[in-house]
């Protein structure tokens, strides 16, 4: 697992269907939803669950519920017109 701040792709939401703006590339194993999609209720995470096998490892497991569960596109909070910003809140019709 990484962590991207800076490089933002274009991809489809995987909820909608709609291109936007992503820390994720498509080609990612990752399931993307858009912010707006991710803080819905049209999914419910709890479908996502599993046992826990023991025969297999943790770190494992953990990866392959990483793929599955919804992640959300970007990191923003409570932003006005700034959608090509990451990792930042209560922005205003900020760009990067």
């Amino acid at each position: 697992m990484w962590r991207n701040e800076r490089t933002l792709y274009k991809r489809p939401c995987d909820a909608t269907k709609k291109d936007i703006i992503s820390i994720f590339s498509k080609e990612a194993p990752y399931t993307i939803y858009s912010r707006e999609a991710w803080w819905s209720d049209d999914w419910d995470p709890l479908e996502h669950g599993q046992e826990y096998d023991f025969s297999r490892t943790f770190f494992e497991q953990f990866s392959e519920l990483m793929e599955r569960v919804p992640l959300p596109a970007i990191f923003n909070g409570k932003c006005i017109n700034s959608d090509y910003c990451n990792h930042c809140g209560e922005l205003k019709n900020c760009y990067l």
